[in-house]
């Protein structure tokens, strides 16, 4: 729930999406005061895209 918290409530910004050995990192500002980091992998994430999108 931080990341909903904020000046401008329920938004986030991306601030980075690397892809490290398969892996997609994504970087993102939340609730105007911290940073947190997602991951998966980018084989599942395009095929998750491309079957359901």
């Amino acid at each position: 729930m931080w990341e909903i918290k904020g000046d401008v409530p329920r938004v986030v910004f991306s601030c980075a999406n690397p892809v490290v050995d398969g892996t997609l990192h994504l970087f993102y500002a939340g609730g105007d005061h911290v940073i947190g980091l997602a991951t998966c992998s980018l084989a599942e994430l395009l095929d998750w895209v491309l079957h359901n999108g």
